[in-house]
């Protein structure tokens, strides 16, 4: 009897010691290190991508504990795999076409399931942080960084700002950081793509830097925030020209010929701005700020709702947009009259200009039009009102 209550005993004790064990796996969610993951296990890891094989859709990540010791290997799905944060608008991006936007240097957590050691099947892959060439180096110049949101992950209480100067800086924020915007405390996760925001540097890290607090400038979903003094505008107008390629669009608006930055702009939906569905003559409302004479930067861009004046012309007459490469042939005379001849026909046109018309010059410096002698070398992008009138909307000397 002692024996046979032996044997269950030794037996129970096996069968306890196995499940104790079952279960540890099991709840073992987070995997600081390579030399954690086990097969069969699911789980998530976090670090930073090392190399990329897009042929086998493969990539290595080196956690912040073996920041130069064992690399992991994530193994993901043409089909299934998915990827956030890569996308716009809490966009989802699924197989090779997430793949495609991941980077080098790129912090990012996998969630999958343990298929070796120190290899993963990623079911899932966020974006924590992106690093961008010298700017990711380089400490901010001041306690304060001014900038857009261009990605947001809450979850992670980070975020990635773009600066005027076209750098690119992580902010490794946490749930208490205090989040500032009209007179009230908010949360990190509250901060939306778009907004504009002016974070106070607790600390420079490699790439980023780490907040005392956030003042929000701008709420992309208040277009009219006031920023320090100046105030995000908004500007309506007919679309005259779409170049898909290079994300701008030129607007007739009621103070002339603008030319839009759209890269970064959203819809009403919060999704990135699809410049491809918009067609020459559609009437839009666009939100952000000039950054320079003649080319504003969008945020936001949506369907103009009333009370656009139309471009210049008899209403409805369709518009023409015209480039002339050519030579001055006398400086401006009355009327705002500018004749250049225009090399490709060797005819003399006549240009109407606005007063005090602004030119570019070839070293990024401006003039006004009357400054131009005969002889200069222009090109003049122009409107093209019936048969005989033309419109300067832009010219830049080459």
């Amino acid at each position: 009897m002692f024996e046979i209550d032996s044997r269950r005993f030794r037996i129970l004790g096996i069968a306890l010691l196995f499940s104790a064990t079952s279960l540890s796996a099991q709840g073992r969610l987070t995997w600081e290190r390579a030399a954690d993951i086990e097969r069969g296990v699911s789980g998530r890891i976090a670090g930073t991508v090392t190399d990329l094989d897009a042929a086998r859709l493969r990539f290595s990540i080196v956690t912040e504990e073996e920041a130069t010791g064992s690399s992991v290997l994530v193994m993901a799905d043409a089909v299934s795999t998915q990827y956030r944060g890569f996308g716009t608008g809490g966009e989802v991006l699924r197989g090779s076409t997430g793949f495609a936007r991941l980077q080098s240097g790129d912090r990012v957590e996998i969630q999958g399931t343990g298929a070796g050691p120190a290899t993963v099947t990623a079911r899932d892959v966020t974006l924590l942080g992106r690093t961008v060439g010298a700017a990711t180096t380089t400490p901010p110049p001041s306690a304060f960084v001014d900038g857009v949101v261009r990605q947001m992950n809450a979850r992670e209480s980070t975020l990635v700002i773009e600066t005027d100067g076209r750098q690119l800086f992580t902010v490794y924020g946490t749930t208490s950081t205090p989040v500032h915007y009209q007179g009230r405390v908010h949360r990190i996760g509250n901060i939306e793509p778009g907004d504009r925001i002016r974070v106070e540097v607790a600390s420079p890290v490699t790439g980023g830097v780490r907040p005392r607090a956030i003042l929000v400038l701008a709420s992309v979903s208040d277009p009219a925030s006031a920023i320090q003094g100046r105030t995000l505008t908004s500007i309506a107008g007919r679309v005259t020209r779409i170049d898909v390629a290079a994300m701008t669009l030129r607007l007739t608006t009621r103070d002339g010929d603008v030319r839009v930055d759209a890269r970064f702009a959203m819809d009403e939906s919060g999704n990135r701005f699809p410049l491809s569905d918009v067609r020459a003559g559609d009437q839009l409302e666009v939100s952000g700020q000039f950054e320079e004479l003649g080319l504003f930067r969008a945020d936001a861009i949506r369907p103009a709702s009333s009370g656009i004046a139309p471009p210049p012309g008899e209403p409805g007459q369709p518009l023409e947009t015209v480039v002339i490469y050519g030579t001055v042939e006398e400086p401006i005379r009355a009327g705002n009259i500018l004749p250049v001849r225009d090399t490709s026909s060797d005819r003399v046109v006549e240009i109407t200009l606005v007063d005090d018309f602004i030119v570019r010059l070839k070293a990024g410096t401006y003039i006004t039009a009357d400054q131009l002698r005969k002889g200069d070398r222009v090109v003049v992008q122009l409107f093209r009102v019936g048969s005989d009138l033309l419109i300067a909307q832009t010219i830049r000397t080459r």
